[in-house]
């Protein structure tokens, strides 16, 4: 514990980051990423690890394209990734996620006022 009674999790923390490291080949004959580390604090440690996780969070997997927003994220896919599909009405090509919004919006009779 620290001198506000909060429990450090410093030893811990430098393991899973020494076998990630290690995993990745990043010891074979280097310790210069360990030795930067050793100043880091836990806490800094993961703030940045949140902050690079935040960022990524919204960034395509299939293209690499970054956004701001998590709704631009789900359009860009739409728009860009999903598979493309003729209306069975119309034929017209759209978007899989979106053919059902079409069908509703151009096929389906509205009522009469």
């Amino acid at each position: 514990m620290d001198s506000y009674g909060r429990v450090q999790h410093t030893f811990e923390a430098r393991e899973a980051i020494d076998a990630v490291l290690a995993e990745r080949g990043l010891y074979e004959n280097d310790l210069s990423v360990r030795e930067l580390l050793t100043d880091v604090s836990t806490r800094e440690l993961i703030g940045e690890l949140s902050e690079r996780l935040e960022r990524r969070a919204n960034d395509c997997l299939e293209c690499g394209k970054s956004f701001d927003l998590p709704k631009d994220l789900t359009e860009h896919k739409i728009a860009v990734h999903a598979r493309k599909v003729n209306c069975p009405k119309c034929r017209e090509t759209l978007p899989e996620p979106k053919i059902r919004e079409h069908m509703i919006r151009n096929h389906t009779p509205r009522p009469r006022q």
